[in-house]
């Protein structure tokens, strides 16, 4: 009584490609994986520009209803998903080959989607340090499942879209980077202010997300700068032992006047299809 669906994804450093396929006629277990067998081992042939070898085949009926995505690599960030974790590319979108600035306001996020919330985040940091604000989408994330070019480019692309000639005015460009951790982060990207919610604070000094005395040296051994957006039902809860006049780092942190928002990107994800 269930419906059967089985998914390919395919991985390379050129490309990300996914199928979704659903079996619609009667078959066996054994008739639908001698047929998903053939299906797989086509798809590595096509990639080895070889030529299919066809055992088993999908009805038109099912053929019709494959979803299929495919992304190639256009921003030649192989080096961000599969080198070493603190690396980075710039997309400023129609403007090649842009470095990042010293001194940058960077507002990492998934952004996923983007919503007024952010928006409205990016216009006042840019009203308060009159700089450009760069969003940080990072492949890997310690609370999710890593990135791939289908999900990074529709990031980009949405972010590109969104319909708010102020948030672009505000805006440098987006950093994709592999830098989950906040430690990461400040050693790439030293001397930037950093725009974090409150619930990112706290994460920031939970043991969970990395040596927290070693973050607290960073932030005293560099220039990093944190500007703090409140969230509703999310209030700054540091453990006492990162008292932060005790390590003279408070000064770092100041608040961002924007007012506070429960909108989130998991609320809209789940409500978006109702």
């Amino acid at each position: 009584g269930r419906s059967h669906n089985a998914f390919i994804s395919i991985q390379t450093e050129e490309l990300t490609e996914y199928w979704e396929y659903q079996f619609l006629e009667e078959r066996s277990r054994s008739e639908e994986e001698l047929l998903l067998a053939n299906v797989l081992s086509g798809k590595i042939n096509e990639l080895q520009n070889k030529p299919p070898v066809f055992l088993a085949s999908l009805s038109h009926r099912e053929e019709d209803n494959i979803i299929h995505k495919r992304s190639f690599d256009g921003m030649k960030l192989s080096n961000v998903l599969f080198s070493n974790k603190r690396s980075h590319k710039l997309s400023q979108f129609s403007v090649p080959d842009i470095s990042l600035p010293d001194n940058c306001v960077i507002f990492p996020g998934s952004f996923n989607p983007l919503h007024e919330q952010h928006s409205a985040i990016v216009k006042q940091a840019y009203s308060h340090t009159g700089k450009r604000v760069y969003l940080e989408v990072s492949v890997e994330n310690v609370d999710k499942a890593p990135l791939d070019f289908i999900d990074i480019y529709d990031r980009i692309a949405q972010i590109s879209n969104y319909q708010d000639d102020d948030f672009h005015n505000a805006l440098g460009g987006v950093i994709v980077s592999n830098t989950p951790k906040f430690f990461d982060k400040i050693w790439q990207y030293p001397t930037s202010t950093y725009i974090v919610g409150t619930d990112t604070i706290n994460r920031m000094f939970d043991r969970k997300y990395g040596n927290v005395i070693e973050l607290i040296d960073l932030i005293k051994d560099t220039n990093a700068t944190f500007l703090v957006a409140p969230r509703k039902g999310h209030e700054i809860s540091i453990p006492r032992d990162y008292d932060l006049v005790h390590w003279r780092v408070d000064s770092r942190f100041k608040n961002l006047k924007v007012e506070p928002s429960d909108v989130s990107s998991t609320k809209i994800r789940g409500t978006s299809y109702v």
